[in-house]
């Protein structure tokens, strides 16, 4: 078995992620709904005029919808939990549904209400027209519509949303009419100020693009709508999401740095942000990012500045709605134990693990510390929580015994031996699990930096959406395989381009596939760059042995022996070893035994 990656960061950008296109962190923001909010699911309108040059529009408008809603604190399902809800059930990608397949869309994602509609123009002039269905029972609400020059697009629309916000408030049970809302219809329209529509164009096409590492026409189209309204956030959040897909955190975070903390999607840029310094080795930065975004929860009136101001304070268990908020504190904690702050480290991980205690990794992180803390009774504990939830975690099972023996509990580390014989597994190398520290990301998750309170009945499904997001990786990943496995080279290459782009940071074997695609077609560099970008998500024996062969086919013995020998340090399996060993005999019968080690 390989060695497992020792104090796992469960970093996100909601994620993520959380994320490049998809837009993630709006589960947060359905989490922090008030209770008795209603959410709504939009679909892309229909171009019923002939212009085919404004078919972009279908989406784009049901992109802005959701962005507006939102901005008024109507939870709104990002596209992506749609699209996801569409090849789930098996229906095709299409923008046409009949009523009651988009009831049964509906129903996947949990939502109240739908939303659909269309538009025409003449090229000049420009009428938008949107209905609402409510699910559960079916009720169409009459037709909302926006008419006017086509210029004055983004004015329109900021009126048909408002029209949709007040008509869903007003449907919704003990809400007042419209003329009485808390959030007056100037108040709302005063929330986005004059949008130009050419700006507009290039970002919905952006965000549309397909993403791959190739495709450049895509950051152009987002970097001018960046240039054409630069005080406009959205651009600004969608290139620092996709150059973070990229690993290329050094184009990341001059955009990231440009989303304010008060913008709806600033919490998730600035945890993106976190995620790129700890990339890049900064782990003072990280410590801050994390920091301040736990902080923020405390100007909400949460209680989370304590651990992030200073490593001290209660961990309250919550419920489902703290698990983002514990991966926060698990990022904080890695970012501090690269730092030599053992005691803040401990702290943070404490609360990780207690605001979500079903996640092993957490527990493991919190052991692996304190055995660095030289504190090995409370190891003991972390260890034993690993095992009540994996019972044939070989390397948990080792540093228990490690823990027992330095605690003076020799009889209780002889019993654990014995597990190790009942259970046939070798005990892991401790010296490569005490050593091989590696912080770097496995799964990508949102944050919700206000939801560590305990919780209540009906508190956030954010994990469950969380989970759904995990599984659409997943099933792309099997696909991707199915299909290298047929030689069908572009669809495979399409499937795990978009594993990546669904979990950027639980990528290494999607990343693999693309490796072996290119590969095949002779493109050496980008089969490298692959295997390195799949290494920054897991370091593996296996992968850095097939990194080490396309450099001994790019005649770079250097680097083919470097990643040789980190692939023994790992203390893989035996036929791994003597894989390495054999292509280490090679290197050094064609060049020499190169530095000494």
């Amino acid at each position: 078995m390989a060695t497992r990656n020792v104090l796992i960061g469960v970093l996100s950008t909601l994620a993520a992620s959380l994320t490049c296109v998809a837009q993630s962190f709006h589960s947060a923001a359905r989490a922090a709904r008030p209770t008795g909010s209603e959410t709504l699911l939009v679909f892309p309108l229909e171009n019923s005029s002939r212009l085919a040059k404004l078919e972009w529009l279908g989406e784009g408008l049901a992109e802005l919808t959701i962005e507006r809603l939102s901005h008024a604190g109507q939870f709104a399902f990002p596209r992506e939990e749609r699209l996801a809800a569409i090849e789930k059930l098996g229906l095709p990608a299409s923008t046409r549904y009949s009523r009651a397949t988009m009831l049964k869309i509906a129903e996947e994602v949990d939502a109240d209400y739908v939303l659909f509609g269309h538009y025409s123009s003449d090229g000049k002039n420009f009428t938008v027209t949107a209905q609402v269905l409510h699910v559960d029972p079916p009720r169409l609400m009459p037709p909302l519509e926006e008419s006017g020059a086509l210029e004055e697009l983004m004015e329109m629309h900021a009126r048909l949303a408002w029209r949709v916000y007040c008509g869903v408030a007003t449907a919704s049970a003990g809400v007042a009419p419209c003329g009485r809302m808390a959030l007056s219809q100037a108040d709302f329209l005063s929330k986005f100020p004059p949008l130009r529509l050419d700006a507009f164009e290039y970002y919905i096409r952006g965000l549309l693009s397909p993403e791959s590492e190739k495709d450049q026409q895509r950051l152009r189209d987002l970097r001018e709508a960046a240039r054409l309204e630069p005080g406009w956030d959205d651009p600004a959040f969608t290139l620092g999401q996709a150059y973070f897909a990229r690993r290329d955190c050094a184009s990341a975070l001059p955009w990231l740095s440009r989303v304010p903390l008060a913008h709806e999607r600033g919490p998730e840029a600035g945890f993106t942000a976190g995620v790129c310094h700890l990339l890049r080795n900064d782990a003072a930065r990280a410590e801050a990012a994390f920091a301040s975004l736990l902080v923020r929860g405390a100007i909400n009136g949460r209680d989370t500045a304590g651990v992030a101001a200073s490593g001290e304070g209660p961990a309250r268990s919550g419920g489902e709605g703290c698990c983002a908020l514990a991966e926060a504190f698990n990022n904080l904690g890695v970012a501090r134990a690269r730092l030599g702050k053992l005691r803040e480290a401990v702290a943070a991980f404490e609360r990780a693990a207690q605001l979500d205690p079903d996640e092993v990794d957490y527990w493991w992180n919190l052991g692996v510390i304190r055995m660095q803390a030289n504190e090995p009774a409370p190891a003991v504990e972390a260890f034993r929580e690993v095992l009540r939830r994996q019972t044939g975690d070989a390397e948990a099972r080792a540093l228990l015994i490690e823990a027992l023996e330095r605690g003076g509990q020799a009889a209780q580390a002889a019993g654990e031996r014995e597990a190790f014989t009942r259970l046939g597994e070798p005990p892991a190398s401790l010296p490569s699990l005490m050593a091989s520290l590696h912080p770097f990301p496995e799964t990508s998750a949102p944050i919700a930096t206000q939801a560590v309170s305990p919780s209540g009945p009906g508190q956030s499904p954010l994990p469950q959406a969380l989970s759904r997001r995990a599984q659409h990786s997943q099933l792309h990943l099997t696909r991707g395989r199915g299909f290298l496995a047929a030689g069908k080279l572009d669809d495979a290459k399409r499937e795990f381009t978009e594993a990546v782009h669904l979990a950027p940071l639980a990528s290494a074997a999607a990343h693999q596939g693309l490796a072996e695609i290119y590969g095949r077609q002779s493109r050496t560099d980008d089969a490298v760059r692959e295997l390195r970008a799949a290494l920054a998500s897991r370091d593996d024996a296996d992968l850095r042995i097939q990194l080490a062969r396309l450099y001994m086919s790019q005649n770079r013995p250097g680097e083919a022996r470097a990643e040789l020998q980190a692939a023994l340090k790992l203390d893989p399996a035996p036929k791994l070893q003597e894989e390495a060993r054999q292509l280490l005999q090679q290197l050094e019968a064609t060049n020499g035994p190169g530095e000494p080690r």
